[in-house]
């Protein structure tokens, strides 16, 4: 029994390990998604503004003293933006939109991953809690699990010995017996 509780224990342990490094690797994957989100997030800013700034500078251009603003109402344009800052259109936003939305996705996939490794690892680490066992120290583990292993080979064998040693003595009872029942 207490070879079982051993293995139950190193299994338990090996479970433990395993899913730390999965954990690990969920981690890591799940900070590089948040940093190419952030990257993408903040170049599609970047290109956001510049489109913005652009079609301020085309609607600016098309104001005409006197007339109102098709953005503001206003008759009056004191201040007028012509500073075209790069050539970004429509659809140059829109890609760089949907490729900020793959890896928004990306990130929340990755995240998802994460927590259910972390949860995995949480409850392990409760169970190792609850049977007061300390992942650090699997090689005293198997040590004492090879220690159980071998007094339990030795004890069969001694068992087997003395099964023998049964049978031989039963035979001998029974030749004495026998051989009572002859000289009487």
């Amino acid at each position: 029994e207490r070879i079982k509780e051993m293995q139950n224990i190193i299994t338990l342990i090996g479970k433990y390990t395993q899913e730390v490094v999965s954990y690990e690797k969920a981690k890591a994957v799940a900070e590089s998604a948040l940093e190419r989100y952030q990257i993408s997030y903040n170049s599609y800013q970047e290109l956001e503004k510049s489109w913005l700034n652009n079609q301020a500078a085309v609607l600016a251009s098309a104001l005409v003293s006197g007339q109102s603003c098709p953005v503001c109402g206003s008759t009056e344009h004191q201040v007028v933006h012509f500073n075209v800052e790069s050539q970004i259109d429509q659809v140059t936003l829109e890609g760089a939109r949907d490729n900020l939305a793959e890896l928004d996705q990306q990130k929340n996939n990755a995240s998802i991953q994460f927590n259910i490794s972390k949860s995995k690892v949480d409850e392990l680490v409760a169970q190792l809690n609850m049977d007061k066992i300390d992942p650090a120290n699997i090689a005293d583990y198997e040590s004492k699990l090879a220690e159980f292993t071998a007094i339990w080979h030795f004890t069969k064998q001694q068992e087997e010995k003395l099964v023998k040693v049964k049978q031989e003595l039963d035979s001998y009872h029974e030749e004495i017996i026998s051989d009572e029942k002859n000289i009487l």
